[in-house]
């Protein structure tokens, strides 16, 4: 409802509406392989800041989703130029693939879909 209207793709807009409940909630996370540089938070922000093109990050479904929010408001947080950053847009399983095979640097998304290859060591939650 709120990306839709931001983006352009939808007439509606959230005032134009009243939400009487709220059907989902979703926590995202940033994920980078195990071997990254990337050890923490405070260094994906670095690394936003000083050399965004340097950096090429997968989310999932597309723009203007929740994904992609979060890296905008990350970008945002670092005062960085968001639109040097490389965007890849993939599906919730291709994403993981992805990243583990060295096609994104970071990646964007729901706890759930990311929460379970982390605890094989082949990649952190900075």
């Amino acid at each position: 409802m709120l990306t839709g209207d931001l983006t352009g793709t939808s007439s509606v807009a959230y005032t134009d509406v009243t939400p009487v409940s709220l059907l989902i909630a979703e926590s995202n996370a940033f994920s980078v392989p195990s071997g990254s540089a990337i050890r923490n938070g405070k260094q994906l922000l670095e690394r936003i800041r000083q050399a965004p093109e340097t950096l090429t990050v997968g989310i999932a479904p597309g723009i203007g989703s929740h994904d992609h929010i979060a890296l905008a408001l990350a970008a945002n947080a670092a005062a960085a130029d968001a639109k040097k950053l490389k965007i890849v847009i993939f599906g919730g399983g291709d994403i993981i693939a992805a990243l583990l095979g060295g096609h994104v640097d970071v990646m964007i998304g729901p706890v759930p879909i990311i929460a379970a290859p982390p605890n094989t060591g082949k990649m952190l939650w900075p």
